[in-house]
């Protein structure tokens, strides 16, 4: 007998059952706990007769899980990506480059202009979403030198006076024209 069914975000878990169990070939002893969503949903048609449908589970359909974003005042992606993922409660910011949308071009070699037209890119993709700056949560900065980092956390902290977000910075071996740095990051809806 079937004494406790909970179901999460995806996963079932049956606390407890009083008699041995056969399900699919696969014997359940009394009060073993099972984390098994396919396990359950067998379980469940065997004891109540009825098959059990994606919205009668509780999990979210696959295409609401995530959705792209996109800010016409922001550069426009230049390969296969989106500007942007909105996936639960977070706004994943792809990599940005120092572009300038007004003209579609680079900025000049300055690691303070880069960075700082980088977070205009950022703050008006997330913008789109109703966000800020301020709901940043992680950053990760790609350097051409590390010999511009300081110039870069300067600019750091300017932008992120207080509470700034978790960040990890570090180099790569080149990056096209005169970029000297790329940025994304994750932001944290309110």
């Amino acid at each position: 007998m079937l004494t406790g069914v909970t179901a999460g975000h995806g996963d079932f878990a049956v606390h407890s059952i009083n008699t041995p169990v056969s399900v699919a070939g696969m014997d359940v002893s009394p009060g073993e706990i099972i984390h098994c969503q396919h396990f359950l949903k067998q379980l469940l048609q065997l004891r109540f007769g009825q098959s059990l449908r994606e919205k009668d589970n509780h999990m979210p359909k696959k295409n609401n899980l995530k959705r792209a974003i996109y800010n016409n005042n922001a550069p426009e992606p230049s390969g296969v990506y989106s500007q942007g993922i909105v996936a639960g409660d977070f706004v994943f910011v792809s990599g940005q480059l120092p572009i300038a949308p007004q003209t579609h071009k680079l900025i000049e070699k300055d690691i303070k202009k880069q960075t700082r037209q980088i977070f205009k890119n950022i703050e008006k993709i997330l913008s789109a979403e109703g966000l800020s700056l301020e709901d940043i949560v992680k950053i990760s900065a790609f350097l051409l030198s590390l010999n511009d980092f300081k110039g870069m956390n300067e600019v750091f902290k300017e932008i992120f006076p207080e509470n700034p977000p978790a960040r990890t910075t570090t180099t790569v071996k080149e990056f096209p024209g005169d970029v000297l740095i790329e940025i994304d990051a994750i932001a944290l809806k309110k």
